[in-house]
C-alpha cells in the first residue's frame, strides 16, 4: 500500500477524491481502503471526513439554474472528531469506504488556523470489472 501526503489548513473543504456528480452515470466504484488523518497543529483539531455529490437536475428543479446555490448529498463519515495533538485518526481500516465514483470525498478542518496531513489510499474499480489501484496526490 503506498500512501501520498495532503497537507490541509484551514476551514476550505479538501477534495482528495475527486467525483463525477449525480447527472453522469458511474462509471468506476471507488474503495477507499485507509485514511490517516495526522493532527500537525500545536492544539486540539477538529475534523469532518464526508462525501458529496452535486445533483444538478434537481438544482435545475430547485432554482430553474445550476449556477450559484446547488443541490448537494452530503454523507458523513465523521463529524466534528476532536483530534488531540500529537494524534492521529485512521479511517476505513478494518471496513473500506465504497461508493460509486460520482461522489468526492472530503476533508474538512473547524477552525483556521488547525492543520493536518491526509493520507489516503484506494482503489477503483471499472463497472465492467477491471480494476485498479490509485493513490492520489
Amino acid at each position: 500500500m503506498e500512501y501520498v501526503r495532503k497537507n490541509i489548513a484551514g476551514t476550505e473543504e479538501v477534495k482528495v477524491i475527486r467525483g463525477r456528480d449525480l447527472d453522469r452515470s458511474a462509471t468506476k466504484i471507488n474503495v477507499i481502503n485507509k485514511c490517516l488523518i495526522v493532527n500537525t497543529y500545536t492544539g486540539d483539531v477538529t475534523v469532518d471526513a464526508y462525501i458529496k455529490a452535486i445533483d444538478y437536475a434537481a438544482t435545475e428543479r430547485k432554482y430553474g439554474h445550476t449556477k450559484g446555490d446547488k443541490v448537494e448529498e452530503v454523507f458523513y463519515i465523521i463529524k466534528q472528531a476532536v483530534i488531540p495533538t500529537g494524534v492521529s485518526l485512521e479511517l476505513f481500516d478494518e471496513h473500506p469506504c465504497t461508493a460509486d465514483n460520482r461522489y468526492s470525498f472530503f476533508i474538512k478542518l473547524s477552525a483556521a488556523a488547525e492543520t493536518a496531513d491526509v493520507l489516503i489510499n484506494y482503489d477503483s474499480t471499472n463497472i465492467s470489472g477491471s480494476r485498479t489501484g490509485r493513490n492520489q496526490y
